[in-house]
């Protein structure tokens, strides 16, 4: 599983929980919230089974982009877990296209222009945000 942080100890991003130590190391690091962005969640919910970690599943089919109901969701989620002081770790298969575009919404959602947003996920993470499609999203998205 790759890992990395947006926001230290507050936002995670990265790839596919796979194996049970991956969740020991989401726990380890103080995760208590997983945002599950791939279409089938099969594999990971019985491995989430008694983690304490609370799964919440926002389906975004591969290369695509969330729905206007899909990002408010997100944001939604996140926004109550920073103000509850609780971790969370965002992910879709690989962690790049559909978590670097949430997070990066997330940025811009928090005061960050389009392009800034794509250059600080893209600094930490560089294969974020990998469809023209997704990048056009970021760029055009209204907090």
């Amino acid at each position: 599983m790759d890992f990395f942080w947006l926001i230290p100890q507050k936002i995670a991003g990265g790839s596919l929980p796979k194996v049970s130590t991956d969740f020991i190391s989401l726990q380890n690091n103080k995760i208590q919230h997983i945002i599950s962005l791939v279409e089938d969640t099969r594999d990971i919910s019985t491995l989430v089974f008694g983690n304490q970690i609370k799964l919440h599943h926002i389906p975004i089919q591969d290369w695509g982009i969330p729905s206007h109901s899909q990002i408010q969701r997100f944001l939604s989620i996140v926004k109550e877990n920073l103000a509850n002081n609780e971790a969370t770790y965002v992910h879709c298969h690989g962690g790049c296209g559909r978590t670097g575009t949430m997070l990066a919404i997330f940025l811009v959602e928090s005061g960050y222009a389009g392009e800034e947003a794509l250059k600080k996920i893209r600094d930490i993470r560089p294969c974020s945000v990998e469809t023209e499609e997704q990048e056009r999203l970021v760029l055009k998205f209204q907090p």
